[in-house]
């Protein structure tokens, strides 16, 4: 009977869910024993937009700008078939454009000193002219399959040992000529840029966060090691787990598997700085914003013994935007305990600021 008249409110009013992520509730308030009264609310949640929580969009695969195929396993599983090599993880705005597009040529070019261990870092234009191929492919080809409206999850990997026939085709970049038609020239070694294109999937319900002991060796590069060093705390993860955040032995917390973590303690925001974490590129945007409206950022890292006077706590991610936290779960403490933050204006604010600067903060692809 309340299903009925949940949708008989629908109905008078004409309305049609929202795209989620969202809650949706009703509120049913007794008139007497015998009537009942509804309201449907429907409350968003903070996200990037133009999110997807399910897509029959497939991903694809280009190597050195040429479609090879359908990947036909997740993105994370791919990444860590190639444990040597480097990579970043990116999103579209209108489709056509990369957020924070600078960011990641510039993540890329310092990983790739350190991978291929030379002398200097490639430049940045010599990162695009390698990447932007087979990116600008990638997303011409997703959007030509997939008819949904929403935007693309875009990972480029670099690998130096992954080998290439002549078939595989070649990069198109007058920069690259010396590659000989088959991958791009890093000094003395080549290395093989694989570009994924995927839908973006965003995180629904409330969200709960695992904290676990450890921390990534080396925060300053971006490797595909790090998938296989964070299996182990995959599989001891909830399902119910949207992340799990490390804390170190003396009780600091660093960053989470895949996103930068964020606390609230008497209206300042607490995050770990880049000497110890791999700086993301919403993170940065977060960093900007409480700039530009006057929030101090505190770089010493979150504290364990803080945890009970935090006001807020939220992750940030390519995928997730500004996640706020409703639940920290203690999960190796012993006895185990949850903590609940019902509170998420400050976070809630970051994300909108943060949305209003997707547009300024992307470059055009195509």
């Amino acid at each position: 009977e309340r299903e009925r008249e949940r949708e008989r409110v629908v109905d008078s009013h004409n309305w049609l869910p929202p795209s989620p992520p969202f809650f949706c509730f009703t509120l049913y308030r007794f008139e007497d024993r015998n009537s009942v009264t509804s309201f449907l609310f429907a409350k968003p949640h903070c996200t990037l937009p133009s999110m997807a929580s399910s897509t029959a969009c497939l991903s694809l695969l280009f190597r050195n700008g040429v479609f090879v195929s359908h990947l036909q396993q997740s993105v994370g599983a791919f990444l860590a078939e190639h444990p040597s090599s480097i990579y970043t993880a990116a999103r579209t705005v209108q489709k056509n454009r990369i957020l924070q597009y600078e960011a990641h040529l510039k993540r890329l070019s310092y990983s790739c000193k350190s991978l291929f261990s030379l002398s200097s870092a490639p430049t940045e234009e010599f990162i695009d002219a390698a990447i932007r191929p087979g990116v600008e492919q990638g997303l011409r080809r997703f959007y030509e399959e997939c008819k949904e409206d929403l935007e693309a999850r875009v990972v480029v990997c670099i690998d130096p040992v992954d080998g290439l026939t002549e078939e595989a085709g070649a990069l198109s970049s007058p920069v690259l000529t010396e590659t000989a038609g088959t991958s791009a020239r890093f000094g003395e070694k080549e290395g093989t840029i694989f570009v994924l294109v995927a839908p973006l999937l965003s995180p629904s319900g409330p969200t709960a966060v695992e904290v676990r002991l450890g921390r990534r060796s080396n925060p300053t590069v971006k490797s595909t090691r790090w998938i296989l060093d964070r299996a182990s705390f995959e599989a001891k993860k909830a399902k119910d787990t949207n992340e799990v955040v490390l804390v170190d032995e003396e009780g600091y917390f660093y960053e989470g598997l895949s996103s930068n973590f964020f606390a609230v303690l008497d209206g300042e925001v607490q995050t770990a700085s880049s000497e110890h974490v791999m700086l993301g590129t919403i993170q940065q945007m977060v960093e900007k914003a409480c700039e530009k409206h006057d929030l101090k950022v505190n770089y010493a890292r979150p504290r364990l013994s803080d945890v009970d006077r935090w006001q807020e706590v939220f992750i940030t991610s390519t995928s997730r935007g500004v996640l706020p936290v409703q639940q920290l779960r203690l999960v190796e403490q012993i006895p185990p305990r949850t903590l609940h933050y019902e509170h998420s204006v400050l976070s809630e604010q970051l994300c909108k600021w943060v949305n209003d600067e997707l547009l300024e903060q992307s470059t055009k692809i195509f």
